[in-house]
């Protein structure tokens, strides 16, 4: 539940440097695998579903759909809102690490 929760705010709120805040993510993946394999394949699916996955997703489609850069699409947002691009590429390095 937590994880499917996890939003923008969420993540931040984990860590105020966004590579800690993907290490206690993975933490929470880690404890999920020492409960057994399907807790963490649950665990990351839920991750993925999530609002924090699904701004990331949709930065990332806006880049190759409007042909710009993902630095282009981020600056492009309004300040407060949506992710800086540490956090994109914290997000990105998860979703690589988090291959099932």
């Amino acid at each position: 539940e937590e994880l499917l929760a996890m939003s923008v705010i969420e993540f931040r709120r984990l860590a105020v440097d966004p590579i800690q805040a993907l290490e206690r993510v993975k933490d929470v993946i880690n404890l999920l695998d020492d409960q057994g394999y399907g807790k963490r394949v649950a665990g990351v699916q839920a991750l993925r579903r999530s609002p924090l996955f699904q701004a990331y997703g949709l930065i990332t489609q806006k880049a190759l759909l409007s042909g710009t850069s993902v630095d282009a699409i981020l600056l492009s947002q309004k300040k407060g809102e949506g992710m800086k691009k540490t956090e994109y590429e914290a997000v990105m390095k998860l979703n690589a690490e988090l291959q099932l």
